[in-house]
């Protein structure tokens, strides 16, 4: 897999950058068919007679949403999709990009943070897939899944994130049991 993460800790926070490498082969082949979607519902706009219009007004507006909600918007993400996501002690914030297009910044709270990899691959000797994040449901108490990693990343990559939370909640463990003070005077 060609895809990229990368991961940066400040200390109060895990930032992951996943960046999306698609092949070639298969943004030529997406990008010809959305043109002939494109294309063809241009064309059956064009060749409906004027008397029509205002009845294929709603229909065409419609039909216009679903091309760019579903096919388009797979093209971008495929030639430019990427994912951040903030991680603390408290909650994960992701934010999507599709090139020109970012998604509102959406964040999960949580008290309890529970992690697992989904794998979706496996070739060449590695395991590849995509992390869950999971909270716990506070009347239950049994996990609920917040949100999941979209761009598929190698094992090794997503326990390095893991060991990076896992580093930051012991460090925040370690700021809330301090010594008491203690003074020769």
């Amino acid at each position: 897999m060609k895809n990229q993460i990368t991961i940066s800790n400040n200390g109060s926070s895990i930032l992951l950058d996943l960046v999306l490498k698609s092949d070639k082969r298969g943004k030529i082949v997406l990008t010809v068919f959305v043109a002939l979607l494109i294309g063809v519902a241009v064309f059956a706009l064009s060749n409906a007679p004027r008397t029509a219009f205002p009845k294929i007004i709603l229909p065409a507006m419609i039909l216009w949403g679903l091309i760019f909600y579903f096919p388009v918007r797979y093209l971008l993400w495929n030639l430019f999709g990427s994912e951040t996501f903030a991680i603390t002690t408290r909650s994960i914030s992701v934010e999507r990009s599709y090139g020109f297009y970012r998604t509102r910044i959406e964040s999960f709270p949580f008290t309890k943070l529970y992690i697992t990899f989904d794998t979706a691959h496996r070739f060449d000797g590695g395991e590849y897939g995509t992390m869950g994040f999971h909270g716990r449901d506070p009347t239950t108490g049994l996990p609920v899944p917040l949100v999941q990693t979209t761009v598929i990343a190698s094992k090794a990559d997503l326990n390095r994130v893991q060991e990076e939370i896992n580093k930051m909640f012991h460090q925040e463990k370690m700021k809330g049991a301090g010594l008491p003070t203690f003074s020769l005077n």
